[in-house]
This record gives structure tokens, sequence and C-alpha cells, in this order.
């Protein structure tokens, strides 16, 4: 069938992205579902975002939900800051199905921007639109809010929601959510399954995260982090070895991994971990990570200046000089400058 239409086209002379563009975007409209969903797959690979408008107004006329749902992560592939222009118009339809798909698209997008689009939609009148912002939180794995306003949705009227907070939640592996889980008292046989099942999937993570070493290092700390010691006495141990770990291996690991990893370790005002902290900082300014600056100055100054001080290694002494003096204080640019007098 699909052959039959001429998308099939494995055995065929290469063609303009232009013309396969047009050639795809016409049969959105054929009479035969599987047609639809393989040219907007192919629209997909083709990578062209002048695909979006089209998509978006077949999106309007389709009644399939395979459809939909294929134009949704197809736009949502395609999309960038540029395409939320063009869906912001469509969150003010009266079309509540509309709109639960458009948040679906903004997820995948996963811009700061349509973050705040999406949290807005947590407490739309439609259930359907609250469970579409709901599941598309999941597309910011390292928003610190996000956990914080899934536990709210729990407390949603819609068993529906709550369904979609708790699988949600999940993702999150965290203490916090796992308490949170146990706070939900219901009657409804299936939210009270789901609860127990993901109650015990998160227990398990987070006896995981105090003995294996092989798991991803930002998921591990981020538990670490949350176990209360009175109830993992092993915490302080293992969190004080995953760091040193991190410190070590840092230059291992890609650079978003580096990225989120320095913001969280630069977070933690604890004596125990500055060694590792200093040789974080190192790497870091050898990395030339973009986002150094975004770290707690309050704690980042003082290493850099013992960088500056104590370094073995002139070009380490000249990288944390250079960093301090973009944005260090009066005060701190003349102990800058007294220190490299030598």
């Amino acid at each position: 069938m699909v052959k039959s239409t001429g998308l099939d086209v494995s055995d065929s002379s290469p063609i303009e992205p232009e013309e396969a563009l047009e050639i795809l975007v016409d049969h959105l409209t054929h009479f035969d579902p599987e047609v639809q969903l393989k040219a907007i797959h192919l629209l997909k690979h083709l990578g062209k975002k002048e695909a979006i408008e089209p998509l978006l107004n077949f999106l309007l006329e389709t009644s399939s939900w395979d459809v939909k749902h294929a134009i949704v992560a197809t736009i949502g592939h395609l999309g960038d800051h540029e395409t939320v222009s063009q869906l912001i118009s469509y969150l003010d339809y009266h079309d509540w199905d509309l709109v639960a798909h458009i948040v679906q698209i903004l997820g995948y997008i996963g811009t700061p921007e349509t973050f705040t689009l999406i949290t807005q939609r947590l407490h739309y009148p439609n259930q359907f639109v609250r469970k579409s912002a709901v599941e598309a939180l999941s597309h910011y794995p390292s928003q610190p809010s996000v956990e914080g306003l899934l536990i709210e949705c729990l407390q949603d009227e819609s068993e529906l929601v709550v369904l979609a907070s708790v699988r949600a939640l999940e993702q999150r592996h965290s203490y916090t959510a796992l308490q949170a889980l146990k706070t939900i008292d219901s009657s409804s046989e299936q939210l009270q399954q789901t609860i127990s099942q993901v109650s015990q999937t998160l227990e398990q993570t987070l006896h995981k995260a105090l003995d294996d070493s092989s798991m991803p290092p930002l998921e591990r700390l981020d538990i670490l982090l949350t176990l209360p010691q009175e109830e993992f006495s092993m915490v302080p141990q293992q969190l004080q070895s995953h760091i040193q770990d991190v410190s070590e291996n840092f230059h291992h690991y890609s650079s978003s991994e580096q990225q989120e990893l320095w913001l969280k370790l630069m977070e933690l005002n604890d004596p125990t971990f500055y060694p590792f902290q200093e040789k974080l900082l190192k790497q870091a300014l050898k990395a030339k990570l973009p986002n150094l600056k975004q770290a707690n100055s309050h704690l980042i100054n003082p290493l850099l200046f013992k960088v500056i001080r104590n370094s073995q290694d002139y070009w380490e002494r000249i990288q944390a000089a250079e960093f301090l003096s973009e944005f260090a204080q009066e005060d701190q640019l003349h102990a800058l400058l007294f220190v490299f007098e030598d």
C-alpha cells in the first residue's frame, strides 16, 4: 500500500530535499492513515523546519490518535526556540485536545521558555491538558523545581493526573519523591497498585545508589544527597567516596555531564569536600566550562585564591586569575594583585 503511493523511494533516483518536502506534505492528506504516518515519519528524518506549519495545520484536521501522536513527536524533533512563537497562539484554543497536544510538543522542544508555558498548564481546567503538562515535565530531568511541581500534582482532583505524576516521579529517583508517595490516600485499586510498584522501584534504586558505582554519576550524586543519614548510615562515607571518584574522573565525562556535575558539586559547602572541589575546579578551568560563573561564588572565590596562591602549575594559576578577575569585587581584585606581586 505504501509502495503504491510513491513513498517507498528505496529504489528510485535521489530527489532534492525541497521536492521531497512537497511530496511528503501532499501525502499528509492521503486517505490511508498508514500513508499519513509514513509521510510524517519521513518528514521527521528529512529534518526540514518548513514541515512544521503544514504538520500543525494537519494536527487541527486529523482525528486519528496515532497520527496526532506522530505529528507531536515530529514537530518536537524539528522544533526550536523559533517554533515556540508559532505554538503559543494554539494554547488559547478552546479545543482541549489540541492544547494537550501542543503542550506535549513544548515538552519535546524542552527550552526554559517552554518549561514556563508547560507549568502554567498544570492548573488548566481540563484534566487531559494537566496530564499532558505532567508528562511533558519528564523532558526536564535536571530542572530542580520539577520534583516539587510533580509532588504538588499528587493532590490533583483527577486520578488521571495523579497517576501521571506518580509515574513521572519514578524517573526522579528521589527519597523525597518516595516519601511523598506514602502520603497519598486513595481507594482506587489502579492508583494503589501503581504507587506500590513505583515505590518499590524507587526503594530499590535508592539502595542501589549506596553500593553501585557504575550508576550514572549525576544520578547517583542526586540520590546520595537526598538520603537522610539517620536512615542510611552509609551515606556520608559513600558520598565522600563518590565525590572523590567524580573529581578524579571528571575529564572522562561528556561536556554536558561535566557542566551538571560542576554546578551540583559547587553547591556543597562542606569542608569535607573542599579538597575534591579544588581538584574539580582546576579541571573545570582547564575544560573551560561555559557555566563556570553559575557556581556558588561564596565557595568558588576562596578556592580560586587557593589555586592562585598554591598551585605549582603556572598556567593553572593564570586560568584561575583570569576567571576570578571577570567577576570578582573590588577588594578581591586588590587581593588578586597582591598575590601576583611575586
